[in-house]
């Protein structure tokens, strides 16, 4: 009998999803600030690729339709647009699926491929370097060993106002998550909405 594992997403920090919202729907719609399936924003493959690889390294390079940066059009704009990313460990099964899905990294022995976002300190890649605060220090990439560390490190980096990407399953959600509190949200992938409906519909394949 075929079954469904688990799901993957990409999770973002919640003040840059709503400001991808109001990108994308217009600030003050009905989508600005809502958490309905209609209204997730988007981000394309290729975007999701360029922020895990490092190849883009500020928010601001991302742009509504009219060409205007995202950052400019939030109500709520982050002091600091550098891409922030919490990861997982070298060893972690999820950092291996991110890896391998987005980047065929674990499968491309040529190097032809720019590797996934590295910790700062990444001597100790498959040790503990994930720190609530590192953030403020001005790095851009934590390694955290659990799942759990990853939901802190984004709800810190919400907190402390710096816009950031994930690697979390989905299910794994914050506790205040449906009461609209928590540090973060998951996205569409090129207009699918991480869930098991796109997976039977076949319009999400990150599973």
């Amino acid at each position: 009998n075929p079954g469904l594992g688990i799901v993957f997403g990409v999770p973002v920090t919640t003040k840059l999803y709503r400001a991808l919202q109001q990108a994308q729907y217009g600030v003050g719609s009905t989508c600005d600030g809502a958490d309905t399936t209609a209204c997730v924003p988007s981000l394309t493959s290729s975007q999701i690729r360029s922020l895990y690889s490092q190849s883009v390294a500020d928010w601001s390079v991302f742009k509504n339709s009219a060409g205007t940066s995202i950052n400019a059009i939030a109500t709520d704009p982050p002091a600091d647009t550098g891409v922030r990313i919490c990861r997982r460990v070298a060893s972690s099964g999820t950092q291996a699926s991110y890896e391998t899905y987005w980047l065929n990294e674990r499968c491309n022995v040529l190097g032809t491929v720019r590797p996934f976002a590295q910790p700062d300190d990444s001597s100790t890649i498959d040790d503990t370097v994930y720190s609530p605060n590192q953030f403020a220090d001005g790095s851009l990439v934590n390694a955290a060993p659990s799942s759990g560390n990853v939901r802190t490190c984004l709800s810190s980096a919400n907190t402390g106002d710096f816009w950031g990407i994930g690697v979390l399953s989905t299910e794994v959600t914050d506790s205040n998550y449906n009461s609209g509190n928590a540090g973060f949200r998951f996205v569409a992938v090129d207009g699918a909405a991480p869930n098991v409906v796109n997976v039977a519909n076949g319009d999400y394949d990150f599973f």
